[in-house]
């Protein structure tokens, strides 16, 4: 074979899992990933330190999930402080959800394409992760400047510098 197959030509193909499809597309990206029976790991240096990404495929129900996760969790006498800040990022999301652990402090950023016959195309892929590694950098210091600097959410989050990237801006 001379050319990569498009996702629509790999997902037609006899036994091609969701998971299989995210596994081609991080191949053809050249990004390097843990395969986890079932999902695939990678992990990203960024300017809030090294970010967890889990791309996870549910075949049945036709869905491709990335969550990402920041190397800090949040302390325990800080998870009340947190639940505006994350409410706050939240509002001006629409495809990127911050989810807040509230047993282990743990942050989280999710986001899912729903796929068509079995398939999820490229652009889809890479917005759910590149988009989302851009929304947590934008976001992410204000989240910490609540958690460990006692910043009012509000406060935290006007002072963030405006999105450097328009995948932050996922309203487009």
């Amino acid at each position: 074979m001379d050319r990569w197959l498009s996702m629509a030509e790999f997902a037609k193909g006899e036994g091609a899992s969701l998971v299989d499809v995210l596994r081609s597309w991080c191949a053809r990206n050249e990004i390097t990933y843990r395969d986890r029976d079932g999902f695939l790991e990678a992990f990203w240096d960024g300017p809030c330190g090294q970010v967890r990404a889990i791309l996870q495929a549910h075949d049945a129900d036709e869905l491709a999930m990335v969550f990402l996760y920041p190397p800090v969790r949040m302390p325990a006498a800080a998870l009340p402080r947190m639940a505006e800040p994350v409410a706050r990022v939240n509002w001006e999301l629409s495809l990127w959800c911050v989810e807040l652990g509230w047993d282990d402090g743990v942050v989280r950023l999710r986001a899912s394409a729903i796929s068509s016959e079995g398939h999820v195309e490229d652009h889809e892929i890479a917005r759910l992760l590149f988009g989302g590694l851009d929304v947590m950098n934008h976001y992410l210091p204000a989240v910490y400047a609540v958690a460990f600097g006692g910043a009012a959410p509000a406060d935290a989050l006007a002072a963030l510098p405006p999105p450097a990237s328009s995948a932050t801006n996922d309203l487009n």
